[in-house]
C-alpha cells in the first residue's frame, strides 16, 4: 500500500506486528521511496491507494486470501476475523459513492456481531459506535497522523510509524480489557436472578405435587362417606377438607419466604463482589479465584434456605393433618391418617440434594464462561497491533485524500443470520454471550444468548423495590406493569395486533375483561405515589426483564407458562417487524 511517499508492504493480519525496520524501494523513476516494511504472517490484505486502482486484491492476496501458517490458538481465533475484515476493507475502498472520515476498523467482537438496524439479511453496523467502558467511542484514542505527514510529499519514517502504531495498541487494548471487564460484570450481576428462578421453579413443583396428594385425599374422604351410606356429621367432614386444602398454600408461603431470603443473601454477596471488582484494578488470576467462590456460597445458601424451608413446611403440614383428623370420627380420621401419611408428607422432600444441586449448576454455567472469558483475555489481545495497522493505514488514506472533516463514518456491510438468542434485541434478547465475546461460540445461531453489542450493562430492582413487588398481590402487579410493558411495545413500533395480544393477556391475568379501566393502578393515596415511582424505575428497564419480574410474580405455573410463552410471542413479532 502506498500514499504520498508512504510506503508500506502488503500487510498481514494474523499475527502482531513485527519489528520494523527502514528500507529504501526502487521506484519506477529515478526517485528513490523511503518505505516501512511490515512482516506478517498469510493474510494479505491490499488496499488501492491511486484513483487508477480497481480494487481487486494482488496476485498473492487472491491465492493466499486467509490461511494461517501456525496452528497456535491466537491464530485459529484471528483466521475467522481476519477473512471479514479483508472482505470489509475491499468493500469499503471499493465503494465509489460512500463516504469516508476517521472511521475505525471494528474490532473482533464487533466484526462478528451485527447492530438492531437490519434490512433483509445483510447488517449495519456503523463502527463509529463503539464504545468503551467511559461512553467514549473507541475511535477517540486512535491518534491521528502528524500533519507533516499528511502534507503533499510528506511521509513517516519506520520509527515514527512503529512507535504510531504501539501507543494505539495500547490505548485499544485498555479499551477492550475494560468492555471485557464490564461483560464480565454483567454476567455475575445475572447470578442472584438465577438462584432466584431456579429455587423457585422448585418451589413450584413441590407445591403442584402436594396439590395433587391433597385434592386426591379429599375424593377419598368425600367419596367413603357417600359408600358408606351413613348419616355423618358432614360439618366435620367440610372442615377436615378445608384444613387439609391450605397446605399446599402453606407450603408454598414457607418454601418462597426462605427461598427469597436466600436470593437476597445471594444478591448482597454479589453485589459486594462486584464493586470490589469496580474498585481495584484486580488480575486476571485474582478476578478468577473471587469468581470460583460464588458457586461455594451459592451452595450453603441454598442448602440452609432450603433446609430450614423443609423443617416448617412439614411442620405445618403435619399440624393441617392432625387438626383435620380432630374434625373426622374415628373410623374417618383413621382412614385419613393412613392416606395422609402415604400420600401428602412424602411430597415434601427430606432431602434437599436435588434442589441444591439444581440452583448451584444454574451459577456454575454462569461462572465457567466468565473463567474462560477472563482466562482466554491475554490470547485475544495479539490481533489488536494488527488492527491498529489497518486503522492507521485506512486512516492515513482519509486523511491524505482530505476527506476527513465533517464526513458521515463508512458503514461496514457484512452478511450474517440472527441466532436464537439475539432476537429481539436489544428489548427483548437473552443476556450477552460470553463464549461469542472471545470468538468461541460452539452453538453458533442456535446459542441461546445474544451475540449483538450491549453497551450498557442491565437494570435491576433495587431491594426497595424488590420488596414492593413481592408484597403486591398478583393482581395488583399486572395493574402496575402492564403500562410499563404496552409503553415499551408501542417504542418498538409493532404495530396494534400486538398490542391487543398485550392487553387480551394482561386483562385474562387478572380475570376481567379487556379494556377494563381497572387495569390502570390507582394514583390515589400513599400507594399510589409509590407505585408511580416504581413505574418510572421499571421504564428503565428491558421489555424482556420486565417480563421476567411479571413471570416471577406469577402465582401458578400454568399462569408462569403463560407469560414465557407471551416474551417468545413478543420476540417473534419484534423479529417479523426487524424484517
Amino acid at each position: 500500500c502506498k500514499f504520498n511517499g508512504l510506503v508500506v508492504a502488503p500487510m498481514a493480519l494474523g499475527s502482531a506486528v513485527s519489528s520494523g525496520h527502514l528500507s529504501d524501494a526502487a521506484s519506477t523513476g529515478s526517485a528513490k521511496r523511503w518505505g516501512y516494511k511490515l512482516r506478517v504472517k498469510s493474510t494479505f490484505i491490499d488496499v488501492a491507494g491511486d484513483s487508477d486502482d480497481d480494487g481487486s486484491l494482488s496476485p498473492r492476496a487472491s491465492s493466499d486470501p486467509g490461511s494461517a501458517t501456525c496452528g497456535s490458538e491466537s491464530c485459529r481465533v484471528h483466521d475467522r476475523y481476519m477473512n471479514e475484515l479483508s472482505g470489509t476493507m475491499s468493500q469499503i475502498w471499493g465503494h465509489s459513492t460512500g463516504e469516508m472520515s476517521q472511521g475505525s476498523l471494528p474490532d473482533k467482537d464487533d466484526i462478528m456481531a451485527s447492530s438492531s438496524e437490519m434490512e433483509g439479511p445483510t447488517r449495519v453496523l456503523n463502527s463509529g459506535m463503539q464504545m468503551s467502558n467511559t461512553g467514549t467511542p473507541v475511535t477517540d484514542v486512535m491518534p491521528s497522523l502528524p500533519a507533516y505527514a499528511i502534507k503533499p510529499g510528506g511521509r513517516l519514517d519506520g520509527v515514527e510509524l512503529l512507535c504510531h502504531i504501539k501507543h494505539a495498541a495500547r490505548e485499544v487494548e485498555k479499551s477492550l480489557h475494560q468492555r471485557r471487564r464490564r461483560a464480565v460484570l454483567d454476567a455475575i450481576q445475572e447470578i442472584p436472578d438465577q438462584v432466584g428462578d431456579a429455587l423457585q421453579k422448585s418451589a413450584m413443583g413441590i407445591v403442584d405435587d402436594v396439590s395433587g396428594e391433597v385434592a386426591a385425599v379429599k375424593d377419598l374422604i368425600e367419596g367413603g362417606n357417600e359408600c358408606a351410606g351413613e348419616d355423618k356429621d358432614q360439618s366435620g367432614i367440610n372442615t377436615a377438607v378445608a384444613k387439609l386444602e391450605v397446605i399446599p398454600e402453606m407450603i408454598q408461603d414457607s418454601l418462597e419466604a426462605y427461598f427469597s431470603k436466600a436470593e437476597r443473601t445471594v444478591r448482597a454477596r454479589v453485589d459486594d463482589m462486584i464493586q470490589n471488582l469496580e474498585s481495584a484494578d484486580l488480575a486476571n488470576e485474582q478476578v478468577v479465584k473471587k469468581v470460583w467462590a460464588i458457586p461455594i456460597e451459592v451452595q450453603q445458601i441454598a442448602k440452609q434456605a432450603m433446609q430450614a424451608a423443609v423443617v416448617e413446611s412439614r411442620v405445618q403440614a403435619q399440624l393441617q393433618i392432625d387438626c383435620a383428623l380432630a374434625s373426622l370420627d374415628d373410623s374417618g380420621a383413621r382412614r385419613l391418617a393412613g392416606v395422609a401419611e402415604l400420600r401428602i408428607m412424602p411430597q415434601v422432600p427430606t432431602d434437599s440434594t436435588d434442589i441444591v444441586e439444581g440452583a448451584n449448576n444454574v451459577v456454575l454455567d454462569t461462572v465457567e464462561q466468565v473463567v474462560a472469558v477472563v482466562e482466554h483475555e491475554s490470547q485475544d489481545m495479539p490481533g489488536v497491533a494488527n488492527q491498529v495497522v489497518a486503522e492507521t493505514l485506512l486512516r492515513a488514506k482519509v486523511e491524505i485524500r482530505g476527506e476527513g472533516d465533517g464526513a458521515e463514518k463508512p458503514s461496514l456491510m457484512f452478511v450474517t443470520d440472527v441466532n436464537e438468542g439475539s432476537i429481539g434485541h436489544p428489548e427483548l434478547c437473552a443476556r450477552p454471550c460470553l463464549y461469542f465475546a472471545k470468538g468461541e461460540c460452539a452453538n453458533g445461531i442456535a446459542c441461546n444468548f445474544c451475540h449483538l453489542g450491549h453497551p450498557r450493562r442491565p437494570v435491576h430492582p433495587d431491594k426497595k423495590n424488590r420488596q414492593l413487588l413481592k408484597d403486591m398481590p398478583f393482581p395488583e402487579c399486572v395493574q402496575v406493569l402492564s403500562p410499563v410493558l404496552r409503553e415499551k411495545v408501542e417504542e418498538l413500533g409493532l404495530g396494534e395486533d400486538v398490542l391487543e395480544m398485550l392487553d387480551s393477556f394482561a386483562a385474562e391475568l387478572v380475570g376481567i375483561p379487556p379494556g377494563d379501566e381497572s387495569l390502570a393502578p390507582s394514583d390515589q393515596g400513599l400507594g399510589g405515589r409509590r407505585k408511580k415511582q416504581l413505574q418510572e424505575f421499571l421504564r428503565s428497564m428491558t421489555l424482556r426483564s420486565v417480563m421476567a419480574l411479571l413471570m416471577r410474580a406469577a402465582p401458578t405455573t400454568e399462569k408462569r407458562e403463560a407469560v414465557e410463552q407471551l416474551t417468545a410471542n413478543l420476540r417473534l413479532a419484534s423479529d417479523r417487524h426487524r424484517h
